[in-house]
């Protein structure tokens, strides 16, 4: 069985005034893509936080795992003194997720918060131990697809 796996984050946190920055992984295998599509997902910033939590708890009982970091201001402020940029943290912090990941996997798909989504792409092959293909996508070529991320990572904000 194919494990997709689907990488995104609440980039509402990015800062040190509104909270941490709280990303998640979710592995969902390719059987049940059309599951996710069916549950009613939109924008986060566009729901309830009653629908979020009702998404949250559908969400989780469609994926096959899910993992959550928060990316605290103290962390993002030590990295910056160390020259690493805010989206080579997520990068790695995303691939530490990542391997977390038991399951074979046949693809990741990447929210970028990279203007070049190839380079944050690049950017966390490179921090993962794991082989497979990694895929950046950007913006509005984001879609449904990766939307069910934000609201996982919202929900643990």
């Amino acid at each position: 069985m194919v494990i997709i796996i689907v990488c995104g984050g609440d980039e509402a946190g990015r800062g040190a005034i509104l909270g941490p920055l709280v990303i998640s992984i979710v592995a969902v295998k390719s059987t049940s893509l059309h599951r996710l599509s069916k549950i009613g997902v939109r924008d986060s910033k566009i729901l309830s936080e009653k629908r979020r939590n009702q998404l949250f708890d559908e969400i989780k009982a469609i994926a096959s795992d899910i993992k959550v970091d928060r990316i605290y201001a103290s962390e993002i402020n030590e990295a910056m003194r160390n020259h690493i940029s805010l989206n080579e943290l997520e990068a790695v912090r995303f691939a530490a997720l990542f391997d977390q990941i038991e399951s074979e996997v046949g693809a990741v798909y990447l929210d970028s918060p990279d203007v070049i989504a190839e380079r944050f792409g690049t950017r966390f092959k490179l921090s993962s131990s794991k082989s497979t293909k990694v895929v950046g996508i950007k913006g509005e070529k984001v879609g449904k697809g990766l939307k069910y991320t934000r609201i996982i990572a919202e929900h643990k904000a």
